[in-house]
């Protein structure tokens, strides 16, 4: 719902959602930290936060939370890779990520 651009949400109501996304992940998570899934989710959600966020001009722009949402989307794609390092779209994603924080103004 957040990354829809079809619906009718305000960029503070989208990055509520991302954050909701990232914190029901985390409780996931601790429930079962061996899934790579839920990693991998939660990097995603991480990263579309860090595009919210880190898009200048936005209303909501913030370069701190950009930066710290792309940081914390690296961490858990890497996450991801320990459990299978041949995952080319994870390494890509992990590359992207990287490119995006160190692009932000």
């Amino acid at each position: 719902m957040a990354v829809n651009k079809e619906l009718k949400l305000s960029n503070q109501e989208r990055e509520a959602l991302l954050k909701s996304a990232t914190a029901d992940y985390t409780k996931a998570i601790t429930i079962n930290a061996n899934d790579a899934k839920l990693y991998q989710n939660r990097a995603i959600a991480f990263r579309d936060l860090g595009i919210l966020t880190g898009t200048k001009g936005a209303a909501n722009y913030n370069k701190a939370t950009a930066t710290d949402a792309y940081n914390k989307a690296i961490t858990d794609y890497e996450k991801v890779l320990t459990y299978d390092a041949s995952r080319k779209d994870i390494q890509t994603e992990v590359k992207k990520a990287t490119v995006y924080r160190d692009n932000l103004k």
